[in-house]
């Protein structure tokens, strides 16, 4: 009996430690897998900003390259300006390599100038995001040549993403994000062995320890979760906002212009869109420089956005260009006065550099479902309609139908006459 206990305590202890190692790898496996999927998700945003931000500006050369010798590809002026703007993107992310491969395989662009040129056709991560689905891996390197220089031993995510100009338009080129996880390797492997030392130690603490594994397995957790979600908002936020006023930009307007579209439609109620141009910005922008054209974009916008009602929304579409969405609006004449106070407002009095300027703005507009009855040509008709304000002075709202300028006047002029202040 003694002899069976014995056999026994040590047959237990082997299970034990058994179960133990066996927990202690799935732990392992469950953290990587996890860290992976955290790493591709956050790489899959990272992109969609790329595809928002920088892409437009670099399409053309990305897809052309490959009728660039690869010998000389490296030495374009265009790698620089890849360079430039993808550092502004990636700062303060914990990106160590970027790589751009166009459709067919070919490097277009890396932070490692000695692989710009090189066929990568033949790789597997490359060839399925090729086709449409990000791939992800993850290796330990002793050596890694990143983007500030070599670093060593490292634990490297490398995450090939399709590049869409749109959600639904087809892969155009290919984003390979490398990215540095040694410290969170580095923590788990920490919390392995610290659990493994406790298991040893005592049979009587199993249980607790079991219950430790989990607990902290899901704390590890939370704590990568919570980091991937503030750093997936952040990502957002650069894609969605223009960076020196603020504001919405172009991509996030065309988002709220479908939903706009879309509940105008549903509740029967008109959708105006208005499309700004401040009046002779080139000649302040050149004559005062960029500092003072940036400082009349941020006054813009706070005086337009001070004009508008609480209910609509305003964004930058790039330059001197502002939108914004009128919602709910009860016609034509609701529009007119939103427009007007802009006008009023964008030409008082800036002081710039010592300097007191005056601007005005044009204004075009275009009214949904009257203009447009499928909303697929709001913006295009609201920017003819602007032109037509340039053409006829400036400092000045035209709509886009001769119909609708007639009936506005006719309705302004009304009110002027009997007593009203004209909107």
């Amino acid at each position: 009996m003694h002899k069976l206990f014995h056999y026994s305590w040590i047959a237990g202890l082997l299970m034990i430690g058994t179960a133990v190692i066996a927990l202690s790898l799935l732990y392992r496996q469950l953290v990587f897998d996890s860290l992976i999927e955290s790493e591709t998700r956050s790489n899959v945003a990272l992109t969609r900003s790329f595809a928002n931000s920088i892409w437009p500006d670099h399409a053309d050369f990305i897809l052309r390259a490959s009728k660039v010798p690869a010998g000389e590809l490296a030495s374009r002026r265009e790698i620089g300006r890849i360079d430039r703007d993808l550092r502004l993107m990636m700062s303060g992310l914990t990106v160590v390599k970027v790589k751009i491969y166009d459709t067919k395989g070919l490097t277009v662009f890396s932070t490692d100038p000695r692989q710009i040129g090189e066929d990568k056709s033949g790789n597997p991560g490359y060839v399925r995001a090729r086709n449409g689905t990000p791939a992800s891996d993850i290796t330990y390197r002793d050596r890694f040549d990143a983007w500030e220089g070599v670093i060593s031993d490292r634990n490297i995510i490398a995450t090939y993403v399709p590049v869409r100009a749109r959600d639904e338009a087809p892969v155009a080129a290919v984003l390979e994000v490398y990215s540095d996880v040694t410290h969170l390797v580095e923590k788990m492997e920490r919390s392995q062995w610290k659990i493994l030392a406790g298991v040893l130690g005592s049979l009587l603490a199993i249980y607790a320890l079991i219950l430790g594994i989990l607990l902290r397995y899901r704390r590890l957790f939370n704590e990568q979760e919570a980091a991937r979600l503030v750093q997936e908002e952040r990502i957002r936020h650069q894609a969605y906002h223009d960076t020196l006023t603020g504001l919405p930009n172009r991509a996030s307007f065309a988002e709220h212009l479908e939903e706009g579209v879309r509940r105008a439609r549903r509740t029967g109620w008109t959708l105006g869109v208005m499309f700004l141009d401040l009046d002779r910005f080139k000649v302040v922008n050149d004559s005062l420089g960029h500092d003072a054209g940036d400082q009349l974009l941020r006054v813009a916008t706070e005086r337009i956005r001070r004009s508008i009602r609480d209910s609509d929304m305003l964004f930058r579409m790039g330059g001197d260009e502002f939108t914004v969405l009128l919602e709910s609006v009860r016609g034509p004449e609701e529009t007119a006065a939103v427009a007007k106070r802009i006008i009023d407002a964008i030409a008082e009095p800036v002081q710039l550099h010592r300097h007191e300027i005056r601007i005005t703005t044009s204004i075009g507009m275009a009214l949904f479902p009257k203009d447009d009855p499928s909303g697929s040509r709001l913006v295009k008709s609201a920017d003819t309609a602007m032109y037509r304000a340039k053409e006829l002075g400036r400092n000045r709202f035209e709509f886009f139908t001769a119909e609708m300028n007639q009936r506005v006047e006719n309705q302004l002029l009304l009110g002027a006459t009997r007593g009203h202040p004209a909107v």
